[in-house]
């Protein structure tokens, strides 16, 4: 009975007698060699994989035993290894295990005690190449993973990505459809974990989604088919988050899903950064009813971004806002992307969609969100943390930003959200507070409203600087700071530009351009 062939190498020929008999006695091959360069050679000239383990003695006449095992660590070949030492050599074992040997032996040793350690290695071997192929088929199935997302995204439409998995099997995905009825639907979807299971999940719920959309099926109704199917798995397919977007033409309307995933993002018609639907909804596979949320607009005349959570948990990890990480990563090239990456612990995927521009256009002069955020009343107890993040969320989607300029837009900022909170928001009520970039134009725009009926302070007809309240000073200095300011609503709303020079300095006014 042949159970395998041993490497057995060792300059000792009396004692590589006794490994030959104590193996070939339990049905076993040996493969002798006296010294570090034959066992290399008879490693490179022959297939490794026929080598169930080696035994391998840590002195030889021309090197360190150690040095296969640093010749087998590249070649992923998942052989085990067992160094035999001398008595007294405890250090050298120690290295030994370090380097990657799965056992040792100390001479004298007895055949009963190389049988044995044979026997681990064995078992060792064969978890190690179970684990290799494992990798390799991970590793397949994340490229087959990312051909699809390009195919899925390529074709006559706008649409940016980057996907970014944190381990070879990630659960984000990206597809795109477009329907007979001339509409187009995205999925931005997450599965829960990163293993081979959450792979085959993946493409489980997405070709669900695929089969009965483009099959002319209502997309809730899909929704709901496949949550009903999860839930027959008792959790053996864990959960998918999903948001999906569907924009139509013809009604020039836009309607949102989520099923645990993130609503998408937009600037409006108006220059307000909106979301779509709440983010209160649960993933599928959770519930029997399925708990999704709805929202219908109009078509923006910018892009749509979407993202999974992992981009959400990196912008928390940073101390910034999500909408800025999704900027800097769409900015950024592929081959020279942030150092602040390090920091990920998850998959992340965004994507900038363009609603039906065609894949050759160019894309127009507009505003790209950086920050949006409700704020109370309590914020102003706050608001030095809420500057660090507007700092760190700017520095990461403008990189090049000069200190001084950074300095004179979150003064500003600062100053117009506080006197939004403490004139225009009471009780629970809350101001809005948004950030957003041109880059064609190089404009940096501050958007601040509160629900408050608006107020007129007449700073401009005050005849001294000292007679004039803290709020107005503050008017006075978002006037003087910003490249051009425009209100509505008495001010209820706040608009406040800064017109940035090619190094990315402050144009005190639009005429200076």
């Amino acid at each position: 009975m042949d159970r395998g062939c041993i490497l057995a190498v060792d300059d000792d020929p009396i004692f590589l007698r006794v490994i030959v008999a104590a193996l070939e006695s339990a049905g076993y091959k040996v493969v002798t060699a006296s010294d570090l360069a034959s066992a290399k050679a008879i490693l490179e000239e022959g297939d490794i994989d026929r080598f169930a383990c080696a035994l391998i003695d840590h002195r030889l006449p021309d090197g360190d035993g150690t040095q296969v095992l640093e010749w087998l660590r590249p070649h992923e070949t998942g052989v085990a290894a067992i160094i035999v030492t001398a008595s007294g050599e405890r250090e050298l074992m120690q290295q030994s295990m370090i380097g990657g040997a799965c056992n040792f032996l100390q001479k004298p040793v007895t055949p009963w005690e190389i049988r044995a350690a044979v026997a681990i290695a064995l078992s060792s071997t064969r978890q190690r190449r179970r684990a290799v192929e494992t990798q390799r088929e991970a590793q397949s199935a994340a490229r087959m993973r990312e051909r699809l997302i390009e195919m899925f995204v390529r074709g006559d439409v706008r649409v940016e990505y980057r996907f970014l998995p944190r381990n070879e099997l990630g659960g984000d995905s990206l597809n795109h459809h477009h329907l007979p009825d001339g509409s187009d639907v995205y999925m931005v979807s997450d599965v829960s974990g990163h293993d081979l299971q959450a792979a085959y999940t993946s493409a489980l719920c997405q070709g669900w989604m695929a089969g009965l959309v483009r099959s002319g099926g209502a997309i809730e109704a899909a929704l709901e088919g496949l949550n009903a199917r999860l839930l027959a798995l008792e959790g053996e397919a864990g959960s998918f988050a999903v948001t999906v977007l569907k924009i139509d033409p013809a009604s020039k309307c836009m309607t949102a899903w989520n099923c645990g995933g993130l609503p998408p993002v937009f600037v409006d018609w108006w220059g307000g950064v909106r979301s779509m639907g709440e983010r209160s909804s649960s993933p599928l596979g959770w519930f029997e009813t399925m708990k999704s949320t709805r929202a219908t607009t109009g078509i923006p005349p910018g892009p749509v971004w979407m993202w999974t959570d992992g981009l959400e948990s990196l912008a928390d990890s940073i101390g910034a806002s999500a909408l800025s990480v999704a900027y800097a990563l769409l900015a950024a090239p592929a081959s020279e992307l942030p150092a602040w990456l390090n920091w990920s612990n998850d998959d992340i995927l965004t994507a900038r969609i363009w609603p039906h521009s065609r894949a050759n256009f160019t894309p127009p002069n507009c505003f790209h969100p950086l920050i949006s955020e409700e704020c109370s009343r309590r914020t102003a107890e706050t608001i030095d943390s809420m500057q660090r993040r507007w700092k760190n969320s700017l520095g990461i989607a403008l990189p090049e930003i000069p200190g001084d300029t950074m300095h004179d837009i979150l003064l500003v900022a600062r100053e117009a959200l506080l006197n939004a909170l403490r004139h225009g928001c009471y009780g629970c009520e809350t101001a809005a507070f948004q950030l957003l970039y041109n880059p064609g134009e190089r404009v940096l725009r501050v958007r601040v409203s509160d629900p408050g009926p608006g107020h007129d302070f007449g700073w401009q007809a005050s005849p001294s600087d000292d007679e004039l309240p803290g709020s107005r000073r503050g008017l006075m200095l978002i006037y003087a700071l910003a490249s051009r300011v425009s209100s509505r609503r008495q001010g209820a709303e706040l608009v406040m530009d800064f017109i940035l020079s090619p190094d990315l300095h402050i144009i005190r006014n639009q005429e200076a351009a």
